[in-house]
């Protein structure tokens, strides 16, 4: 395993500091303990991460007790799921992959995560953060400290918290968060502690996450795409250190950030465009921040308690700040009074949908019953509601018209609402004799009941491949069927609500916890317990590979087969349970194939690793999976270059080659067992004609030498990707009749794009040496349709266009532009 580093001492007088203080979210030091006080945050090394990506393993000896029905391969399903969550954060330049299961006895060299199981103290379901730390990083993006190697511990016993529940997930999102690097966020969202936490399975993050996410791995722009607000908090002219300082909109985000030592602060990430209130709050008692360290490593503490306001020292918001993309409002400051204590904080909100309470509170603006409920530090007193206590919204929708007693611990509200009342959170305010609490979205209106699953029944598409159908309530074609953690593929839904998915594969005899998920952030496990979905199927699923051998600080492709495997895109993963052999890719040839790119890094501990493929719910192993080797100096090898993303037919294609002896002879390339010819040594690479009849989809390539020979890899083959036409709506065709015109919204039809394209903000359309973000991307049979407004600065004439999508770039297509 890892040896502990020493942290580097963080010495004054550096050269590399950012000038501008980024916001405390994160786990922090500063390089002095009265001056300069720039954070310098714990990240992962994105250069150290293989295509920036961290994996995490997770244990093999898993819980010991579990809630009737729940099972270990139920819960690393919802551990994945609960991954994916920061995965799929786009302004975030930090991938996140599973990457099997954790061995103690394997040594880990690369940096990544490890999920394990424990006994917790009571009423602690979780623990998360980094472990192990390397010497300071200088970096002109800004000094960090890398994190070598994070934890999570989940409790070994999850029979009162089984792991399809809607605690569980939230637990496992807020501990791999603190495994990336963030810290506690008083925003309510899923990095805020469970006693203020407002998330749900079906939203499990908040503006707040995404913020704090992006801003400790941000994507190349992100910064242009969020706007900032920094000041300073006083009291009688001093700095407050650790002070809470909140950017909210009414119906709308709420981001954080903490003060430095001197009371500066920055909240970076703010959605622009909105205008947005400020308030500065103390930290309560059981917020549970690990402390900012000095250059000894010497915690700062926090500063002293004070009341809380809005700014401008009002207790009601009253001035709001409007924040642009890509700029930052300086100057908001606050001058604060101290307090002696604080003793209303932690409140958290309920409501009764059916006969279970969930939080944070939904109320159905279609019924006629608008009630919730709340209890938390100061908020009821001697089994009555606190005398003083007041509550409104910090928007207008809604208004409390009755505060009693629910019971001697709970608050009741009654809610009167407002016309044209829209779906959404709200955020709420308490008071009580002069002391102030917020809660971000500490109130969902809705406006519909939470999805329920009456029945499940099995059957078969067209193609034979096993579907279920869908009864109950609340269900539309946007509902998420999950089984486990695994989410159905949605293909139809009649007049009736009747929905059929696509059930993932899963091993047969498998009992799976099926509940439905709305995008409103209801799911059916706020009125029912999930219903169980038993999977059928043949019973000898297998896996086969070569046990390939491979020296450390290589790359090659391994050919997988199945029986009964039915590997899927997108569903199907493979691991070697230890973060130094990384898949890059993995290729989908059918059901029962796949191929399976895997690089050693260097330095990988020699030994043989099991290779674990997972496709939906099942997961099969095959214990001689890799077996590696020292490293080879003279190995001859090949790669793709990294601005290569495909090979198209008909084209010219090249590789990198490393140990190519220095001589006149020309190495012998092999694509799909096809001797390929006309290759062309270009120095420590090689050119070479892709046939016109090469078929779509991955080829193997190897390369010879003098009887020596490369490992196998695999070449994607793409058709070719162009632009095929422009149109400026429907049947109005762009051409030298009919130019473009600036500012006008276009559509542009591609072909050969990846069906897995991705989201418009991962395309880049390039006119005339001007970026172009497409607003939209749809599939039209084989082509794809962007769309995008053309923007002012184009000129006249003839325009070179192009589209890119990774390192995948089209011809050169001439646009006519005029004004």
């Amino acid at each position: 395993m890892f040896q502990t580093k020493r942290v580097a001492a963080l010495v004054t007088g550096m050269m590399l500091l950012s000038s501008v203080a980024d916001a405390y979210y994160f786990f922090v030091h500063y390089p002095s303990r009265t001056t300069n006080f720039n954070p310098i945050v714990e990240r992962f090394d994105l250069n150290a991460l293989p295509e920036k990506t961290v994996t995490f393993l997770i244990s093999d000896q898993g819980p010991t007790k579990y809630a009737e029905g729940d099972n270990y391969q139920s819960l690393v399903s919802q551990i994945r799921a609960a991954a994916n969550v920061w995965n799929a954060v786009d302004t975030s330049d930090l991938r996140v992959r599973f990457g099997g299961f954790l061995s103690s006895t394997v040594q880990q060299n690369t940096p990544g995560i490890d999920v394990i199981f424990d006994d917790l103290e009571p009423g602690v379901f979780g623990r998360g953060g980094p472990i192990v730390r390397g010497d300071q990083v200088n970096s002109t993006a800004g000094n960090f400290i890398p994190i070598l190697r994070s934890q999570v511990i989940l409790r070994k016993d999850l029979s009162l918290r089984p792991s399809w529940s809607e605690g569980f997930f939230q637990t496992a999102v807020h501990e791999l968060g603190h495994a990336l690097g963030l810290q506690h966020s008083m925003s309510a969202g899923a990095m805020s502690q469970d006693s203020q936490r407002t998330t749900t399975k079906s939203n499990p993050l908040t503006s707040d996450d995404i913020a704090g996410i992006s801003t400790l791995y941000p994507t190349k722009g992100v910064k242009d795409s969020f706007g900032s607000i920094a000041g300073r908090v006083t009291l009688n002219g001093a700095g407050v250190p650790l002070a809470n300082v909140t950017a909210i909109v009414a119906k709308g985000p709420a981001v954080s950030s903490y003060t430095n030592p001197d009371g500066t602060y920055r909240i970076d990430g703010l959605p622009g465009g909105q205008a947005y209130y400020l308030y500065v709050s103390p930290l309560p008692p059981t917020i549970g921040l690990v402390l900012p360290k000095d250059n000894l490593n010497r915690e700062f503490d926090a500063g002293p308690t004070f009341d809380s306001v809005f700014f401008l020292g009002s207790k009601t918001p009253i001035s709001t700040t409007p924040v642009t993309a890509g700029q930052t409002e300086n100057s908001w400051n606050f001058s604060v009074q101290r307090r002696a204590s604080i003793t209303l904080y932690d409140v958290l909100t309920y409501s009764y949908p059916g006969q279970l309470f969930i939080r944070p509170a939904h109320l159905n603006i279609a019924g006629n019953r608008y009630t919730s409920y709340a209890n938390g530090e100061g908020i009821m007193q001697n089994g009555q509601p606190a005398p003083g206590l007041q509550l409104s919204m910090l928007g207008e929708d809604l208004t409390p018209t009755n505060l009693r007693a629910a019971t001697a611990d709970y608050l009741q509200v009654d809610w009167s609402a407002k016309p044209l009342v829209t779906d959404g959170p709200e955020h709420l305010i308490f008071t009580r004799n002069g002391e102030l609490y917020i809660l971000p979205n500490g109130l969902h209106i809705v406006s519909r009941q939470p999805p329920s699953i009456t029945t499940l029944t099995a059957g078969q598409d067209a193609s034979g491949a096993p579907v279920i159908t869908v009864v109950g309530s609340s269900i539309n074609a946007e509902t998420r069927i999950l089984f486990d953690g695994q989410a159905g593929v949605n293909k139809s839904i009649d007049d009736q609500g009747r929905l059929v998915v696509a059930v993932p594969a899963g091993q047969a005899g498998h009992r799976a916890s099926v509940t439905a998920a709305n995008p409103d952030g209801q799911s059916s496990l706020f009125v029912q317990s999930p219903v169980t979905f038993t999977f059928e199927g043949a019973e000898n699923t297998a896996i086969s590979a070569p046990n390939t051998s491979l020296p450390s600080g290589s790359e090659s492709v391994i050919e997988v087969t199945g029986i009964n495997t039915t590997f899927a895109d997108g569903q199907t993963t493979v691991g070697f349970s230890s973060t130094d052999l990384f898949v890059k890719r993995i290729w989908v040839v059918n059901g029962n194939r796949i191929f399976v790119n895997v690089a050693v890094a260097p330095n990988t501990q020699s030994g043989t690793y099991s290779m674990r493929v997972s496709t939906g719910l099942r997961t099969l192993t095959q214990s001689q999976g890799i077996t590696v080797v020292g490293s080879n100096p003279r190995q001859l090898s090949i790669a793709v270059p990294s601005n290569v993303q495909a090979y198209q037919p008909g084209s010219t294609g090249s590789l990198n080659v490393v140990n190519l002896p220095d001589s006149s002879g020309i190495p012998t390339l092999f694509i799909n067992n096809q001797q390929i010819a006309g290759v062309a040594v270009l120095g420590g690479s090689i050119s070479f004609p892709i046939p016109a009849n090469l078929p779509i989809g991955p080829a193997l390539a190897r390369l010879q030498y003098n009887g020596e020979s490369s490992q196998p890899i695999v070449l994607n083959v793409a058709p070719l990707t162009q632009i095929t036409s422009v149109i400026a709506g429907p049947g109005i065709l762009v051409d030298s009749n009919r130019p473009a015109r600036l500012g006008e919204l276009l559509g542009m039809f591609v072909t050969g794009l990846p069906d897995n394209f991705g989201t418009p903000k991962q395309i880049v359309i390039t006119i005339a040496g001007i970026e172009h973000k497409p607003v939209s991307a749809t599939s039209f049979g084989s082509a794809v349709q962007l769309q995008f407004f053309l923007k002012n600065e184009v000129v006249n004439g003839l325009q070179p266009m192009t589209v890119t999508l990774d390192s995948l770039t089209t011809p050169v297509y001439n646009l006519p532009v005029q004004k």
